[in-house]
């Protein structure tokens, strides 16, 4: 999965993940991906190992969740959302802002309102190499 322009993740299964339960709590639906890409660093460095919810597909409060999100061409990317609506007097519609924790990438606005359609997952978790 990318932290950046995005990437396909693939279906075949090329290892497996233990974690340890009381991280996950009560939660089924998981996928693990490696991320590749720096612009969600220092939050989440190239090669971590994150696990999706794909259970949790909607925001709740003011959280800054993390989420796996799909590009418009279909791929995949990590990032951070907040919804914008305009300012009181100014035209436009309500949208999703997409921004990286990396302050070297821009934010830019989703591809889709939908938030159903935009999101695959939240991130709940992450595996990182300290060597």
């Amino acid at each position: 999965m990318a932290a950046g322009p995005g990437a396909v993740a693939w279906d075949k299964v090329r290892s497996l993940v233990w974690v340890y339960k009381p991280e996950i709590g009560r939660l089924k639906n998981l996928v693990a991906v490696q991320v590749v890409g720096d612009s969600m660093q220092p939050t989440i460095p190239d090669g971590a190992i994150i696990i999706i919810d794909r259970d949790a597909r909607q925001p709740r409060g003011r959280r800054k969740a993390i989420w796996a999100l799909r590009t418009e061409d279909g791929e995949c990317q990590v990032k951070r959302l907040y919804f914008m609506r305009p300012r009181k007097g100014q035209k436009g519609q309500d949208t999703w802002l997409v921004f990286s924790d990396n302050p070297d990438f821009s934010p830019e606005p989703a591809w889709t309102r939908e938030f159903k359609d935009l999101v695959i997952g939240k991130v709940v978790w992450m595996w990182r190499s300290l060597i």
